[in-house]
């Protein structure tokens, strides 16, 4: 909603049907923004929810610190997240990074228990 109240956007959950690739019953929230001079999908918003609960980011209090194998350390709060992604270059290539790290290689090597990568039927 905007400051008066106006709906801006909708908030997207998408399960994938069918797949030759063994990902069907998988899911992933988003937003898209329809009602305001920017227009389209938030998908950097959606990379914040894939990864908050990574073993390489550290939480304390509002502010998260980004801990990659690598060496690489940044710290941040939730609210900046979207700016940091346009404006910091490495900080996105981490975040890219570690995206692949706990979406696609613990499911592919099946790291987790199944249920962290599907949702329950309802």
């Amino acid at each position: 909603e905007d400051d008066k109240g106006f709906r801006i956007g909708s908030e997207v959950k998408c399960k994938l049907e069918k797949s030759r690739f063994g990902t069907a019953g998988r899911y992933c929230n988003f937003r898209i923004l329809w009602g305001t001079q920017q227009i389209g999908i938030r998908d950097e918003e959606s990379w914040f929810d894939a990864i908050k609960k990574s073993k390489y980011m550290k939480v304390a209090g509002s502010w998260y610190t980004l801990e990659m194998p690598s060496g690489y350390t940044k710290k941040f709060q939730p609210s900046r997240w979207t700016k940091m992604i346009e404006e910091d270059d490495e900080f996105k290539k981490n975040i890219i990074e570690l995206i692949d790290i706990e979406v696609v290689q613990k499911f592919d090597k099946r790291e987790e228990e199944a249920n962290s990568f599907y949702e329950n039927e309802e």
